[in-house]
């Protein structure tokens, strides 16, 4: 479901408040499909496995972590 007001900037007389209801759109092979606000927005939220994604933050984590840490050695002259 979706509420649209008019913009808030320019004139929009004929503009009306109004609601948007979807149906989901499920299949077994899907892991998830679009919500409503993801149809009146025109958005694509989120795609993925909460495990795939938790591994990808660890990777980049860990990768930025070794960059820090090596801005603070000191080359030996």
């Amino acid at each position: 479901m979706v509420f649209h007001q008019a913009p808030s900037k320019g004139d929009y007389r004929g503009y009306r408040l109004h609601v948007e209801f979807y149906t989901p759109h499920i299949t077994r092979d899907r892991m998830k499909y679009a919500a409503g606000i993801e149809w009146g927005a025109g958005t694509f939220t989120y795609d993925g496995v909460p495990e795939e994604r938790a591994s990808v933050l660890r990777k980049g984590a860990r990768k930025a972590l070794g960059k820090i840490e090596s801005m603070g050695e000191v080359a030996e002259e």
